[in-house]
Order: structure tokens, then sequence, then C-alpha cells
């Protein structure tokens, strides 16, 4: 159950998860000379230096060192590339782009693994080193790696962002809740008697009447632990589901309350818990 979000409860009873060699300038009117083994110095200007080539007999490219005294791999010192280089990432977007992961048990945490994909102005896929961030952190947190943890606190949608230099990148990570919960004063293997699949007793004799909080109610998050109430039609031993797309939050339960008995109504009660009523009140 979300702020301002519809959730339906379901109700059903049981009767009874890259050489080069920086040579000494040369001349400027020198000519090129040809050495036998297929090396060839190309004077250059006085200001630039001259260069020696390594030519490959089996047309490979060869590679030259830079004339000015700097890297010879042509990158900047900061790691970024040059712009204009084909090899630049100029795009950059999270695989996958979406994610939807379900928990099943509270205490286990459930991970998601995100990869960031840079893209070269030739149009290259490429890897990147990225920096991660997930929001909101109370849904699931990411790592330097990419891999993104849920909390278990509540379900609900979150933003994971990617950024490489200038770039950045998001992609949605859903966390479905599916949990059944028992709480304490539960009549023992109330849970065994509604398997799944289970066929809920077709009498309108023996069927629980809800009474408060009317279905489809929105409550503000910040209020207090709600009790719901209804009818047990002569029965001792009850199945009451929360859902919506975000989470299914399924309550076993015999109805017992004290307040409800204080009141004399006769009504099965169930008053959640303040981490039942997170997963209700956030999801």
């Amino acid at each position: 159950m979300k702020t301002r979000e519809r959730a339906t409860l379901v109700f059903a009873v049981f009767l009874g998860a890259c050489a080069s060699e920086p040579l000494p300038a040369a001349p400027a009117d020198a000519a090129a000379s040809g050495d036998a083994d297929g090396r060839v110095d190309l004077p250059l200007s006085d200001d630039a230096g001259a260069a020696r080539f390594d030519i490959s007999a089996d047309g490979g490219s060869s590679d030259a060192g830079s004339t000015d005294g700097g890297s010879s791999d042509g990158g900047s010192t900061d790691g970024a590339p040059d712009a204009g280089r084909s090899d630049e990432v100029v795009a950059l977007a999270i695989d996958p782009p979406t994610a939807t992961v379900r928990v099943v048990d509270a205490t286990a945490r459930v991970g998601q693994r995100f990869a960031a994909v840079g893209r070269t102005r030739d149009g290259r896929p490429v890897p990147v080193t990225a920096l991660w961030a997930l929001a909101p952190t109370t849904l699931a947190t990411v790592d330097a790696a990419g891999l993104a943890t849920t909390t278990n606190r509540h379900g609900g949608d979150g933003v994971v962002t990617a950024r490489f230099g200038t770039l950045a990148a998001t992609a949605t990570l859903r966390v479905v809740l599916d949990l059944a919960v028992t709480p304490a004063g539960t009549p023992p293997g109330a849970a065994d008697l509604f398997p799944a699949g289970a066929v809920v007793d077709p009498d309108p004799a023996r069927t629980p009447t809800w009474v408060y909080p009317a279905n489809e109610t929105v409550f503000p998050q910040n209020v207090a632990r709600n009790l719901f109430q209804w009818r047990p039609s002569g029965n001792d031993r009850f199945r009451v589901t929360f859902e919506s797309d975000r989470s299914r939050v399924v309550v076993f339960t015999g109805g017992a309350h004290p307040t409800c008995a204080a009141a004399g109504t006769g009504l099965a009660c169930f008053e959640p818990d303040a981490d039942v009523w997170r997963y209700l009140a956030a999801s």
C-alpha cells in the first residue's frame, strides 16, 4: 500500500529471490635515406626533429613516436580521449536499462548487477569504469562495481545512475516484495492451512466480511499503524493479502487482538508491527 496509490485487499479463510626512436635533428635539406633492413629515415624540420619509422612488409600499420616529447599513444594525460578521435566515448548507457527483483525472504537481500557501456565516436560499444549511485537508498544500494542490493525495507522503483566524465546514464530498478508474515500469537500451523492454489470455501455463511478500512483506502505514509477489522463468520484462521504492483504481503492470523476483544464487537482484527506497516505503507 503506497501513499495515494490503490492497493487491493484479498481475503481467504480456512474452515476449522601498440617502434619509434627519436633521432637527432636532421638538416632541413637532407634527403630521405633507406636502409637494407627496410627502415627509412625521414628528415623533418629543425624545430620538429626526426623520427624513424618501422615499415612492416605485410601491410600492417606502423607506430610513430611523438616528435614533441609527448605521449606515444596520443592520449591525454588525464586518461580522457582527444576530441575528434574515433575511440572517444561520446555516449553512455546502462545494461540492463530496467530490471525487476523479487524479495521473498525479508532476511535475504537480493542483488542485481548493472554495467556501464560507452559508445565511441565510430559507434563501437566499449566497457567503461563508471561512478555509480542509486536512489532512494532505503530501497537499495549500489557498490563501485555496479551491483545493486536490496535493503528489504520496502518495495518500489529506484533510479540507478552511472557517470563517466561528463556523461551520465540512468536505469530503473524495481523491487517487488513477496512476503508471508505470521504475527506473534497466530495459532500454530495457520499458514499450512492455506497452501498455494487452495480453493476458498464458497459458502456465503462462512465468508468473512471486511469492516475497516474500506477497500482501496489511501493512507499517508506517516500515519500510525492501522487496526484492520473484519467479521470472522465463525472462522478462527485467516489469510489476509495486501497487494499492489510493488508488493504482495500475505498475513496469516487468528484474528485475535486485545483492542477488538475489549470492544466486545466480535470482530477479528490485525494490527501490523512497524516492519509490516513499512512494507505496506512505503511500497
